[in-house]
């Protein structure tokens, strides 16, 4: 039993970064549930191993991306691929991919990291900003969320200029009266004070719907947005990137689950560390010029540090720039058919990533499809990135093990942070049940029919609830009379 349990401890930590009991429960578990765990613990290894996110290859934009990163900020793996691929989907945002039906959705990627204060979310953004400066694209921050500032106004002396003179487009002298707002006019959009846009109120409402608006598909009808003004409406369609960043407040659940925001986004949610706290304070006090005698001598070092600097960011623009030249006439990125699959094995192991109870399923669940096109857009930008214009095994490999990596981020917020209706009536059921049948054992249909005649459910919510009770260890599966059977814990 021991080995056993230390097993699916050294799986727990490798997938999830915690105990057996922490993911599990802290239930008394027998034997033969620990195997039944550490089988569906192995599937999910092959999509979560992050040797997989390093190791994708020879030298190319994610290894020089990685390189400068590393120099401007600390212990921050996961968040450093999120801005990778967020900064190469806006390079290549002219690049569709094909969905079912022959629906297209173009590949930008829009990433939220929420993290403690102090771990790295102002560098990370500097690094963003220095790589659309060097590439010609365009990075604004947003400090206010009125109409104007993120749709668009009018300039009211360019109307002048025109009803004056007669002007109309294209005529010398003609000025564009539409100044666009942020999200129509920037390439990168930051919050870089997240915590205003993530928390509901009457004044982050409408600019959280245009929020959404701008990171529907570029194009579409839900992708419009307007500003109506006396006299006139400005609008258009955002081809931006966003990306949140902020610490974490209990306000922020409703708008992460409710509002429509974390689906389209790829959602990152680290917890404090002891460890990063540290690495990052060495890394400060480390990182301070040094000197024995004569403060002269750190002018190598110092002039070192710089020039090695200047040529990262040299070395990333020309690869940026180079794939970019490649795939000027890329439109659609097509996937090999052995990796088809194995993006459907990844899905699959995300939806069922950790137990749930109903409610919190159902909040997960409402993820998964938003999640399958991140995850698809993830592997083309990858495979982008390495010179090809299909999807390959590495390429989902990369994408599932990155997308696990937040998802299970969001999974733990959600089984710690939300307790919904449904999953409070199902432990109020599994109280009663407890109550009446204690020592009782029966098979999974016959907990079924318990729970319909003792309280008046239907058979679907019955046969969810007896699911969510085995998922979460609350009835233990037992043998009886060589039938499987299922007894009260």
């Amino acid at each position: 039993m021991q080995s056993i349990l230390e097993e699916a401890n050294k799986l727990c930590q490798e997938i999830y970064g915690q105990t057996y009991h922490e993911v599990y429960g802290f239930d008394q578990i027998d034997e033969e549930e620990i195997r039944q765990h550490i089988i569906i613990m192995k599937r999910k290894s092959k999509f979560i191993n992050r040797d997989r996110i390093y190791n994708d290859g020879n030298s190319n934009f994610f290894t020089i991306w990685r390189e400068y990163w590393s120099s401007m900020v600390v212990d921050q793996p996961i968040v450093c691929e999120l801005y990778a691929v967020c900064a190469m989907s806006q390079m290549l945002k002219h690049i569709n991919v094909i969905k079912g039906g022959g629906k297209e959705d173009d590949i930008r990627i829009h990433i939220c990291t929420i993290m403690p204060s102090g771990t790295g979310k102002s560098e990370a953004n500097d690094v963003l900003a220095v790589f659309a400066r060097q590439v010609g694209l365009t990075y604004s921050t947003v400090d206010r969320y009125n109409d104007a500032s993120l749709v668009g106004s009018i300039n009211k002396q360019a109307v002048e200029n025109n009803g004056r003179h007669g002007y109309i487009p294209g005529q010398p002298g003609w000025m564009d009266p539409d100044e666009k707002g942020i999200l129509r006019k920037s390439d990168f959009v930051v919050f870089d004070e997240g915590e205003n846009i993530l928390k509901t109120s009457q004044f982050t409402e409408g600019a959280q719907r245009y929020l959404q608006k701008a990171m529907n598909r570029m194009g579409s009808e839900g992708n419009f947005i307007t500003n109506t003004l006396v006299g006139f409406t400005v609008g258009g369609y955002p081809d931006c990137s966003c990306i949140i960043t902020s610490y974490y407040l209990d306000e922020f659940q409703d708008t992460l689950l409710d509002r429509g925001l974390l689906q389209r986004m790829i959602v990152y949610i680290q917890d404090e560390s002891y460890d990063t706290r540290t690495n990052i304070i060495n890394s400060i006090i480390d990182g301070i010029p040094t000197f024995d005698k004569d403060p002269k001598e750190t002018v190598p070092y110092v002039e070192g540090l710089l020039n090695a600097k200047m040529d990262r960011i040299q070395r990333l623009r020309d690869e940026a720039i180079k794939i970019k030249k490649f795939h000027a006439g890329t439109k659609t990125v097509a996937i090999r058919y052995t990796a088809k699959s194995s993006l459907r094995e990844g899905i699959t192991q995300l939806r069922e990533l950790m137990p749930m109870m109903i409610g919190q399923k159902q909040i997960w669940e409402s993820m998964i499809t938003r999640m399958t096109i991140n995850m698809l857009k993830v592997a083309a930008i990858h495979a982008l990135s390495n010179y090809r214009t299909y999807i390959d095994e590495p390429d989902i490999e990369y994408a599932a093990s990155l997308m696990m990596q937040t998802m299970k981020s969001m999974g733990f917020f959600l089984r710690e942070k939300v307790t919904t209706d449904i999953d409070k009536k199902t432990m109020q059921i599994y109280n009663s049940l407890r109550r009446k049948f204690i020592g009782i054992k029966n098979t999974s249909l016959e907990w079924e029919n318990a729970i319909i005649e003792n309280m008046n459910l239907s058979p679907n919510r019955a046969k969810q609830i007896v699911s969510t009770l085995i998922e979460n260890g609350k009835l233990e599966e037992i043998s009886n009379k060589g039938q499987k059977a299922y007894i009260i814990k």
